[in-house]
């Protein structure tokens, strides 16, 4: 089933905050409350707030605390998503991103496997490969490949 217009499925805006700001829910919800001012979207609305851990999220957030509390805004925090990052590839890849580096080399072993045998495209295999890849050198730099094929750097962890 294909993404349309007339579709009676909400409108998601989702945001990735990895850094403490807080002005953060200012900006989110008058950049949710412009969109369906110039817009004029005629279903209903959903945000989707990703967190490394509670600690990043903005603690004054009385302005806000009815959109919070309500069914429209579902936060999540990383480090708590236990087993829930194991049913989607997506979330782990995410999660990759705060896994501590120990743990990291295992996660992205089973991402990069699962990457193989639940994607079907080449292109979005190897795409979905190199963001992995990427986000592992990026934290542990000490691994990095320079320049040496994928089969050595996964052969490293």
């Amino acid at each position: 089933m294909g993404w349309s217009s007339t579709s009676t499925r909400p409108i998601y805006f989702v945001e990735v905050q990895f850094q403490k700001d807080t002005e953060f829910y200012g900006r989110l919800f008058s950049e949710i409350f412009l969109y369906l001012r110039l817009y004029a979207p005629i279903k209903a609305w959903r945000a989707v707030v990703i967190f490394p851990r509670r600690s990043i999220e903005p603690t004054k957030v009385e302005p806000y605390q009815v959109l919070l509390e309500s069914q429209l805004v579902t936060r999540l925090y990383l480090n708590e998503l236990g087993d829930r990052a194991e049913q989607s590839l997506g979330v782990g890849i995410i999660k990759l991103v705060v896994e501590n580096k120990k743990q990291t080399p295992a996660l992205a072993r089973n991402l990069i496997a699962r990457t193989r045998t639940e994607l079907t495209n080449p292109g979005l295999v190897q795409q979905v490969l190199d963001l992995i890849e990427t986000i592992v050198l990026y934290k542990l730099p000490k691994h990095q490949s320079s320049g040496v094929g994928e089969d050595v750097w996964i052969r490293r962890f």
